[in-house]
């Protein structure tokens, strides 16, 4: 397994399709179709990497998921998808690694995203000092 990945959005075949494609490439994927249950799985699970759909309960509900996984001790990293366009500036400042359009967006377009950021994770860890007693 490379790494473990959360996806929220209240779209079961957006869930499904793109599950299956990372299940494929060696991911650990948990789906829910919610903010609060992508909230309440983020309490209770490590994820190395958390995409959300935006608009969920409400317009916003994506922000609610994105500072949920800001505030877990094990720092996942976001990428979120919308439907509608948001400013980079706007996305980038809460902390959101990459942003997908949904309708524009290959699924390839979407792993590759992943793997970086999983990557990069790697690459952080290993440059942190490790601690022995």
């Amino acid at each position: 397994m490379k790494g473990r990945v959360l996806m929220a959005d209240d779209e079961p075949s957006l869930l499904k399709c793109l599950a299956t494609f990372l299940e494929g490439e060696n991911f650990e994927v948990r789906t829910v179709c919610s903010a609060a249950s992508a909230i309440a799985a983020l309490d209770s699970g490590e994820f190395d990497v958390v995409i959300t759909d935006m608009a969920m309960e409400t317009q916003t509900a994506g922000y609610d998921v994105v500072r949920a996984a800001q505030s877990q001790s094990y720092e996942p990293e976001v990428v979120v998808f919308t439907s509608f366009h948001i400013a980079a500036a706007e996305w980038r400042k809460r902390g959101v690694k990459k942003l997908f359009t949904k309708g524009d967006v290959e699924i390839s377009a979407v792993s590759n995203a992943i793997n970086r950021i999983f990557d990069e994770r790697i690459r952080r860890r290993a440059l942190l000092p490790t601690c022995i007693n």
